[in-house]
C-alpha cells in the first residue's frame, strides 16, 4: 500500500576520537572530513567501496542548513540473487526460487540514514549495524586522503542522563545480559572480544566447551553456534561492608549501557524496576512511509533533524 509506514528508530551517537602512537588526536570534527571527503567524491562510483564482501554505496548526501550532512548509504552483495516464495498451492511442498538481480543493479541487503553535525550524529538503519557505518566512513576518508587521525574515531552510545541518575540513585540489584555462547569464526571471537560483555560470555563459553567436551553426551554441543546464554550478576546490599562491591556493579552497569555492542541487556534496581537497552540510551521511535523493503530517505532526514533540535534544545548534546 502507498501509504504504508514502518516504524524505525533514531540513535544519538558521540563521536570520540583516539589518540595515535605519537599522542595526536583529529583536530577537526567529524562533520569537517566528511564534507572535505565529499568535495572531492562528487559521482556515486566515487563514494562505493567494497567491504566484507558488500558493495557499501552512498546515493544521497546533502549539506545542512546548520552545518553538517545528511546521508543514504545502500548495503548490497554483488551479484547475489534473491530467493522467491511461491504463492501456496494445493501440494504438500514447494521448493524456493531465485531470481538474478537485474542487469547494472543489484539487490539491496539494507540502508543506513546517518546526519552528522560536528561530532553528533543520528543513526538509523534496515538491517544494517552501526559498526558498517563506521566502516564505509572510514573507506571515505582513506579513499580522499583524510588524515590519519580522522580514522581513529569511533561511535559511542550516549546514555540518558535521568536513567544513569536513576541507577544511581536506585541502586542495581541485577544485571540481565544476553549472549551467543559460541562464535562462527575465529576472527569474530577476536573481533567480540573487545567489548564489555561479550568478553564475560567469551570466559563462560570456554569453560563450557571443556565441560561438554569431557561428557560423551554433550560432545555434539561442543561446536554448535546456536547456543545462547543468560548471565546474571546479583548484588546482596544486606550483607555489611558491601559499599565498593555496590559501586563496581554500578559501574559495570554504566559501562554495558555505552557498549558498542552492549545490546540486550538488563538493569534491575532496588525496588525492581527493570531499564532495558532500549530505553536508557538517547534514541525516538518513528514512523515513515515504506519504500520497497526500506523507507522512504528523505521522511528519515526530516525526522532527524527535528530529534537533533529537541536534544539540542534539552541541553543533551553537551551532556
Amino acid at each position: 500500500m502507498a501509504n504504508e509506514e514502518r516504524s524505525k528508530t533514531l540513535s544519538y551517537l558521540r563521536v570520540t576520537f583516539m589518540t595515535d602512537d605519537d599522542g595526536k588526536k583529529a583536530k577537526h570534527t567529524l562533520a569537517h572530513y566528511l564534507n572535505r571527503a565529499h568535495e572531492k567524491t562528487p559521482n556515486i562510483e566515487d563514494r562505493t567501496f567494497l567491504i566484507d564482501g558488500q558493495e557499501v554505496a552512498c546515493c544521497h548526501f546533502k549539506p545542512r542548513k546548520k552545518g553538517g550532512q545528511l546521508l543514504h548509504v545502500a548495503v548490497s552483495t554483488p551479484g547475489e540473487a534473491v530467493s522467491l516464495v511461491p504463492k501456496p498451492k494445493k501440494v504438500k511442498e514447494v521448493d524456493l526460487g531465485t531470481l538474478p538481480p537485474p542487469a547494472g543493479k543489484d539487490f539491496m541487503d539494507g540502508d543506513i540514514m546517518l546526519l552528522v553535525q560536528d561530532n553528533h550524529v543520528l543513526f538509523c538503519s534496515t538491517g544494517v549495524h552501526v559498526k558498517k557505518a563506521s566502516e564505509y566512513l572510514r573507506h571515505l576518508f582513506a579513499e580522499t586522503e583524510q588524515p590519519d587521525q580522522a580514522l581513529a574515531f569511533a561511535l559511542v552510545k550516549v546514555a540518558d542522563v535521568n536513567k544513569i541518575a536513576l541507577i544511581r540513585e536506585k541502586g542495581v540489584k541485577r544485571l540481565h545480559m544476553n549472549a551467543g555462547l559460541f562464535t562462527a569464526t575465529q576472527t569474530h571471537e577476536e573481533r567480540v572480544q573487545r567489548t564489555t560483555q561479550r568478553k564475560l560470555f567469551h570466559s563462560i563459553s570456554n569453560e563450557l566447551k571443556g565441560l561438554f567436551a569431557k561428557d560423551e553426551a554433550l560432545k555434539e554441543y561442543s561446536d554448535a553456534e546456536n547456543l545462547t546464554a543468560e548471565l546474571i550478576i546479583r548484588f546482596d546490599r544486606r550483607i555489611k561492608g558491601g559499599e565498593i562491591g555496590q559501586r563496581r556493579i554500578e559501574s559495570l552497569a554504566e559501562m554495558i549501557v555505552t557498549d558498542e555492542d552492549g545490546e540486550g541487556f538488563k538493569i534491575v534496581t532496588y525496588d525492581d524496576e527493570m531499564i532495558s537497552s532500549e530505553a536508557i540510551t538517547l534514541r525516538q521511535k518513528i514512523k515513515v512511509p515504506k519504500d520497497g523493503k526500506t523507507v522512504d530517505y528523505k521522511s528519515v532526514w526530516r525526522a532527524m533533524n527535528t530529534y537533533l533540535a529537541e536534544l539540542e534544545q534539552k541541553g543533551l548534546l553537551d551532556q
